[in-house]
């Protein structure tokens, strides 16, 4: 999280070896029911809408609104968000929606400009499947405020306000469009493109994210976290809580310096996962009891990593992480560090260089037990790093119960 202070100032089934998906599943039923559940209302967009004359439509399932342009997609949300609507089900049917995400828009600013959207209380975002809805963003916001080097910036989903609690966002994937977007970006004389996917922000919780896959995330101008829950007012992370991210896949990114999934300030569930050739899996801060388990980290250079603020608590266990690039978990730093639970690990560590877990400073009480580190070739077991610490204030770890194995570059298998 080497870029924390800048970014927070703007603004069950696992199946053996190394799949994770993002589980198939029928459409929700909050699009399939016939009534919507009390106090709320409900709207339905398809990619292409085929009746003529073509009108707008009425939102329903028989009546779509056309979001067949990014400007149409993007409209039909906006205006709800920005007249305050809560509680609202939008039911995005199967194609490839071009979108602005959130644009210009930024948190507590009044907007200004009729482009891009965001999400509101308790609204429930949901696709037609992983393979079958994609969300594609097809613009960035060049040079935002309080960002030096004149980057550009997109994000699909963002909130609207610090009161956007609830929501929920499933069975959809969302293009981050960096192979078509760094063009104009070089064309356009911006530095570098930060493209992220999702990003809550929120005083309280009961975020569910589930069933979705995101490709093609940039992290040109610093760490960018792409998928994100952070609480900015709260004094405690125990005043967000309720949070679940599950059966998110992250893949392809555009460029470096991603974080695949990350809470802040909150506590939730990250559990059934799986982020493949980011710079960083799985990271937190200003965390509690924060549960990251039965997650899949792959080729990553960090599998996780926890290195601001204060955390305490926090259980990172059942994990696969498989050939980091320099290091498996890295937990701490310049703060403070408490109470960690890390168990159950298989950390695969196939380059000579990389450490397992590394404590680098003011770690304490942690328990690091009955992890398994596999030597892969041509990493050996009889140079294997498993544990390391360096910095000062570590104290009162246990170690115990952990295993060095000699393994065949083979994923491991769960049971």
């Amino acid at each position: 999280m080497k870029s924390v202070a800048v970014r927070m100032s703007l603004i069950a089934l696992l199946s053996s070896g190394l799949s994770i998906s993002a589980q198939s599943a029928a459409p929700s039923s909050d699009c399939t029911a016939k009534q919507t559940s009390p106090g709320f209302s409900r709207i339905f967009i398809a990619s292409r809408v085929t009746a003529a004359p073509r009108q707008a439509g009425s939102g329903t399932a028989s009546d779509p609104y056309d979001g067949s342009t990014a400007q149409k997609f993007d409209g039909a949300l906006r205006t709800r968000s920005e007249a305050h609507q809560q509680n609202l089900i939008v039911c995005i049917g199967p194609g490839t929606f071009e979108t602005e995400g959130t644009y210009d828009f930024i948190v507590n600013v009044p907007h200004k400009t009729a482009r891009g959207f965001t999400l509101n209380k308790n609204w429930k975002v949901h696709g037609t499947g992983v393979d079958k809805t994609i969300l594609k963003l097809v613009s960035f916001f060049g040079d935002p405020p309080n960002m030096a080097k004149s980057p550009g910036v997109g994000v699909v989903f963002s909130t609207y306000n610090d009161a956007a609690s609830g929501i929920e966002i499933s069975d959809l994937t969302i293009d981050d469009n960096y192979a078509a977007l760094k063009p104009v970006a070089n064309r356009q004389g911006t530095t570098g493109l930060n493209l992220d996917a999702i990003h809550l922000r929120a005083d309280e919780g009961g975020h569910w994210i589930h069933r979705v896959k995101v490709i093609h995330p940039a992290g040109e101008i610093g760490e960018v976290f792409t998928v994100w829950l952070i609480s900015m007012n709260n004094k405690s992370p125990a005043v967000n809580f309720g949070n679940i991210i599950e059966y998110v896949t992250l893949s392809d990114p555009g460029a470096d310096g991603c974080t695949g999934i990350t809470i802040a300030n909150a506590l939730g569930e990250v559990r059934n996962n799986q982020v493949t050739g980011y710079a960083i899996g799985y990271g937190a801060w200003s965390s509690g009891k924060v549960a990251f388990h039965d997650n899949i980290a792959i080729d990553t250079t960090y599998g996780f990593n926890i290195d601001s603020w204060d955390n305490d608590g926090v259980r990172i266990y059942n994990n696969q992480i498989i050939h980091p690039k320099k290091w498996g978990l890295v937990i701490g730093g310049g703060k403070r560090y408490a109470n960690f639970q890390i168990t159950g690990n298989t950390i695969q560590i196939n380059a000579p260089s990389a450490i397992g877990i590394f404590l680098t400073g003011n770690v304490t009480n942690a328990l690091i037990e009955n992890n398994k580190f596999i030597a892969d070739p041509p990493a050996s077991t009889g140079t294997l790093r498993t544990i390391s610490e360096r910095g000062r204030g570590n104290q009162g770890n246990i170690e115990r119960s952990n295993q060095t194995l000699s393994g065949n570059g083979q994923p491991a298998t769960r049971p």
